[in-house]
């Protein structure tokens, strides 16, 4: 613990915000996996990572998800990211 009294906060990442707005509204990711037709682990390693597939990602934007609290989409099946 520092004892100079000053409070060093970093800002949050995108996945703590998009953690945080699951909370915020409420939002089930069991009810958001049957929606997207996939697992609840599968929804959980979409919020975790730095890219997922576009798919996936549409269909998080139309449920409601906010874009920028969402990974950027792959391009393809090679997993690479697509240029923004």
């Amino acid at each position: 613990m520092s004892t100079s009294g000053k409070l060093v906060l970093s800002p949050p990442t995108r996945q703590s915000r998009l953690a945080a707005w699951f909370k915020l509204y409420g939002v089930d990711r069991a009810e958001v996996a049957r929606r997207m037709g996939v697992s609840p682990q599968m929804v959980s390693k979409i919020c975790a990572a730095e890219a997922a597939p576009p798919r996936l990602i549409e269909a998080m934007r139309d449920m409601g998800f906010p874009g920028h609290l969402l990974p950027r989409p792959t391009a393809g099946g090679n997993g690479r990211t697509v240029a923004q």
